[in-house]
């Protein structure tokens, strides 16, 4: 049996579009939800580098090269302040491909072989905030949660396409 998967229904092109889209309401819980880590540990900021980190607060922005490497930025967020990093040889490529753009006009360029972010007087690694951090990823925010409804309802037009064309003989 052979499939051919096309982006279904009325999530193709545009809509999902409309739905990947950054809400700058849900990025000012997100980093009200950090800075009341921060303040809790007395921290003045931290640097958040992991995966579900980053794409977590930057709205599902991929940031890496390959799956098995480190992400090549980082966003610090302090209690005042945040700030987005990234290996110079990669903006280029992550501005046009990921960013969102008034994320991609903040950001540090910091050259490849650079860390990028060295430790610095009163910031913690987000592994510092532990559960706290896990807590605040987990209650999705209204854009989040039309993503993750967007997600499904084109899972599940897939899905039953599928298994409308499946035969019995198909196995």
């Amino acid at each position: 049996m052979s499939v051919v998967l096309e982006p279904a229904g009325e999530l193709a092109g545009q809509a999902v579009d409309a739905v990947s889209r950054p809400d700058a309401a849900d990025r000012a819980v997100k980093r009200e939800r950090v800075r009341a880590l921060l303040a809790e540990r007395g921290a003045r900021g931290v640097v958040l580098r992991s995966h579900g980190a980053l794409a977590w607060y930057l709205d599902g922005v991929r940031t890496h090269v390959s799956l098995a490497g480190d992400p090549v930025l980082a966003v610090i967020v302090t209690l005042d302040d945040e700030r987005l990093r990234v290996a110079a040889n990669e903006a280029d490529r992550l501005i046009a491909e990921e960013l969102h753009p008034e994320d991609a006009a903040r950001l540090e360029r910091v050259p490849w072989h650079e860390p990028l972010a060295p430790p610095a007087d009163g910031l913690v690694e987000e592994a510092d905030l532990g559960g706290g951090l896990r807590a605040a990823r987990a209650s999705l925010l209204p854009a989040e949660l039309a993503r993750y409804r967007a997600l499904g309802r084109e899972a599940a037009e897939v899905l039953t396409d599928v298994a409308h064309g499946v035969r019995p003989d198909d196995a």
